[in-house]
């Protein structure tokens, strides 16, 4: 049976990636990390609302309780944690999430958030990768 919601999840993840790029090729770095970070969110969120179509939401919810928090309370990296745990995102993907997650939040609050034009294209790039993996995974979803 097909799912949509990995299928919504890559339009949207798709449509965000395009203002992304929009944003980089203006120059406006700290704004295209955000939705860059966003584009990880969407990802991850998709296999959360999937687990949870599936009944298997309470799965989640026990991991998030291990790790002390709770839905309201859980990070992009426990949803991050809790797929690679499950293989729902390949260990080699692990580096890419970090570094993005990272450098989105560095824009968004303003810490340690540098403009530096080449990092921000090689991130670009592998979250790209990433992107067209979950566009092909969806696809056959």
């Amino acid at each position: 049976m097909q799912t949509l919601i990995f299928k919504n999840a890559d339009a949207v993840a798709q449509a965000v990636f395009a203002r992304c790029t929009a944003l980089s090729d203006a120059g406006y770095l700290d704004a295209a990390a955000f939705y860059m970070r966003k584009i990880l969110e969407v990802i991850a969120n998709s296999f959360i609302d999937r687990y949870d179509e599936l009944g298997y939401g309470g799965q989640f919810d026990a991991f998030l309780s291990e790790c002390g928090h709770d839905r309201r309370t859980c990070t992009l990296d426990d949803k991050v944690d809790y797929l690679l745990a499950k293989g729902n995102l390949p260990a080699e993907s692990q580096a890419t999430y970090d570094d993005v997650r990272r450098y989105g939040n560095a824009a968004v609050h303003k810490t340690y958030f540098e403009e530096n034009p080449t990092q921000h294209k090689a991130l670009l790039q592998r979250l790209s990768l990433e992107l067209a993996a979950f566009h092909e995974m969806a696809e056959m979803n």
